[in-house]
């Protein structure tokens, strides 16, 4: 019908309103369809490319402006594959000269690269034409309301354009080995439409092969370090805070990349040896240089009478760090006699790149007693184009003016957080790990974690951690249910009405070959249930593997029926309230060999059941947890003091804590017992024992949690 209505439009005499309307058309058409019918009727399809292109030649000669949406020719040139047009080179002569040129302004480039791309469409293929709309969007200015648009035409219409990942990657790998020769400004535009225009597109997002861009990203940052050291060298201060300034932001955009993709220690050992290393030799080198840099905006004020012990954010939001955080801070602050001695002040990157901050929970900890310090926010007025130097200066300006006694630094990457580390902006520094245990570079003085097993000693990956037992506070953990959440819930349960297993965290956890494989014999020898994976990433990444895992079950010859059936029984549910789904999920089936963490944590405090696969030996954690009880013997009798009704002496709490019905120790036992537990009719007396080993391990953790803190401090 499309196409019918297309023709007739085109028949006209070349004019504007004709071309606008069948362009609109066009991207009614499915691409299957499209496509088909370009192989079924070539000549047809040839003869409406040449009609498109008659009137294109009309409004250019015209002088008329052409809008973004004329790129929707796209898919009908890709597939028709017409004949080249040489009319369009003519344009392409008088214009291209003019692209980012001095005397251009950026609503000129704007409407330049738009006739540009589809100019060469014509001339020298669709295929050419897009790449060159894409490598030459990259480079404009974000902030300009006409590149906007654009951005919204990309996340919208690429996908039903066909340009897939794999097209959009092609054109990145052969485009950006060229930035070094841009402006810095065109350069942190590149960087800018990765992150906050093509990252959100349908099919991009979350990506796993983005990874195939870090080795070009890498050299573009080292060709950056090369030119500030050079500058450095050379004594011209300028440009090597200039070049720093971009330096701070390329590491930060390489970080964020990586980290929504990363899922192995060894990944992030590479990332630490060739970028966080590299970085902080050179940013080192600044520091007999920091007064002449110090930009003091901040207010001179009287230091406090108590000792202020700093903690660097990247940003505040309700994230699993920030209630693992809050948790530790308000156990601090709830003890008088640290009360007497210290205070706690937040040091805010604001790093709106990742996103804005939640000004409620900046309240709540205000509130509960932590100062936060927003200095760095005012760069955020320059938007997707704000300084990470001004903001490290800042930042590091105000923990002059407080004396900081320690600085706690939960990062692990990111350019501002490094180079305050290797400039030493503090005499201690403290790394604090939310799960990353590879990190390691010059002037850290204490590691810190609380994945530590309620012990004050752990090590992780070769490196000694000071264990931090956190007890974890109960608003986030298992708040009051309302209502509303009661009626969500009565939905969600009668909308899958089957066995509901499931996990709460980023998607990139559940891209693995060996969970997956037991995912998909759980599920074919349990057809009454079905996966809820709630969590951002790509789905469609994680839907291959479940391909993949079926196949070596079941062999390639397998009826593609059965695949439907069982890739229909996955939900993906994107970001969920884990308020509601945690009494929605039936049974937590944790993943491996990158485990879910506080998510998992905070699904077993309501009450749920989950089963993990250990990356100890059943040795090792019989082992360890015979020599937790057996260091805090004092706080244990304390316990069965308080609470002799649930356990009856030491003996009785190691055998509660070494069960191991939700502990497996090889992917065969984890999907035995992972059967087993569902055909249990009832599963509550596992979740009392559950609920009861975590009681004991948050009596132990609220004990420790200070003087494992003050040790820290105080060392």
């Amino acid at each position: 019908m499309q196409i019918s209505l297309i023709e007739k439009l085109l028949a006209q005499i070349p004019n504007k309103y004709a071309l606008d309307k069948a362009v609109l058309l066009l991207a009614e058409i499915p691409l299957s369809d499209l496509q088909r019918f370009c192989q079924a009727h070539k000549q047809q399809a040839h003869h409406i490319c040449m009609q498109f292109a008659n009137h294109l030649e009309h409004i250019f000669l015209s002088g008329h402006i052409c809008e973004v949406d004329y790129m929707l020719v796209f898919p009908l040139l890709r597939f028709a594959a017409p004949p080249l047009d040489s009319r369009f080179e003519v344009f392409l002569e008088n214009l291209e000269a003019l692209l980012f040129g001095t005397s251009s302004n950026e609503i000129e480039n704007i409407f330049f690269i738009q006739i540009c791309s589809v100019c060469k469409m014509f001339a020298f293929g669709a295929e050419q034409g897009m790449e060159f709309f894409i490598s030459k969007v990259c480079q404009l200015d974000m902030s300009v309301v006409h590149s906007e648009n654009i951005a919204s035409f990309i996340v919208e219409y690429f996908v039903k354009l066909g340009v897939d990942f794999e097209f959009f990657l092609g054109c990145m790998q052969r485009f950006l080995p060229q930035i070094l020769e841009f402006s810095k400004f065109r350069r942190r535009s590149v960087f800018n439409w990765q992150l906050h225009c093509f990252w959100n597109v349908e099919g991009y997002f979350n990506h796993t092969k983005w990874l195939a861009l870090y080795p070009v990203w890498r050299d573009i940052f080292y060709g950056i370090l090369s030119r500030v050291q050079e500058n450095l060298n050379s004594k011209n201060f300028d440009s090597a805070q200039s070049l720093l300034d971009e330096a701070l932001y390329v590491q930060f955009f390489i970080y964020h990349i990586c980290g929504n993709s990363f899922h192995t220690q060894d990944q992030w050992r590479m990332f630490c040896e060739e970028i966080d290393k590299v970085a902080s030799k050179v940013y080192a080198q600044f520091r007999p240089y920091m007064q002449e840099f110090l930009t003091p905006h901040t207010k001179e004020h009287t230091p406090s009478k108590l000792h202020t012990i700093g903690i660097l954010k990247d940003r505040i939001v309700e994230n699993s760090p920030f209630k693992v955080e809050y948790s530790l801070f308000k156990n601090l602050l709830t003890d008088e006699e640290f009360c007497k001695r210290f205070r706690l002040k937040i040091y805010n990157m604001g790093l709106l790149e990742k996103s804005p901050d939640e000004e409620k929970l900046v309240r709540e900890l205000e509130s509960l007693g932590v100062e936060v310090c927003q200095y760095a926010l005012q760069e955020n007025t320059k938007g997707f184009y704000n300084s990470h130097l001004t903001k490290a200066l800042l930042l590091l300006k105000e923990m002059q003016n407080d004396n900081i006694v320690a600085l706690f630094s939960p990062n692990n990457g990111y350019g501002i957080s490094d180079f305050l580390l290797s400039i030493k902006a503090c005499d201690k520094q403290i790394y604090y790990s939310h799960g990353n245990f590879v990190y390691d570079i010059p002037n850290i003085s204490i590691r810190a974690t609380h994945i530590c097993n309620a012990s004050t000693k752990v090590w992780h990956e070769g490196f000694e951690f000071s264990g931090i037992p956190i007890k974890m506070d109960m608003r986030f953990y298992n708040p009051v249910l309302h209502t509303n959440d009661l009626h969500a819930i009565k939905v969600l349960k009668t909308k899958y009405s089957k066995k509901c297993l499931g996990t709460i965290g980023r998607l990139v956890k559940l891209d693995s070959k060996e969970y997956m494989q037991a995912i998909v014999r759980i599920m074919q020898q349990n057809p009454e249930c079905v996966y809820l994976a709630c969590g951002g990433g790509n789905k469609n990444s994680v839907r291959e593997r479940i391909k993949e895992a079926f196949y070596d079950e079941m062999g390639h010859e397998s009826c593609s029926n059965q695949l439907e059936s069982l890739l229909e029984r996955f939900y993906f549910e994107g970001y969920v309230d884990s308020v509601v789904y945690g009494h929605v999920i039936d049974l937590w089936l944790d993943s491996f060999p990158l485990e879910q963490g506080e998510s998992r944590i905070e699904y077993v405090a309501k009450g749920g059941i989950a089963l993990v696969l250990s990356q100890e030996s059943f040795k090792e954690r019989m082992q360890r947890i015979e020599n937790l009880v057996n260091t805090h013997t004092r706080i244990l009798e304390e316990f069965l003091q308080i609470h002799p009704h649930k356990a009856s002496n030491l003996d009785h709490i190691k055998e509660i804590l070494q069960d191991c019905s939700l502990v497996s120790f090889s992917q065969e036992e984890y999907v035995h017992k992972a059967n087993s537990l569902l055909a249990l009719d009832s599963l509550e007396n596992l979740r009392s024992q559950s609920m009861l080993t975590r009681e004991i391990l948050d009596f132990l953790r609220e004990k420790q949690c200070v003087n494992s803190f003050l040790r820290i401090i105080t060392r």
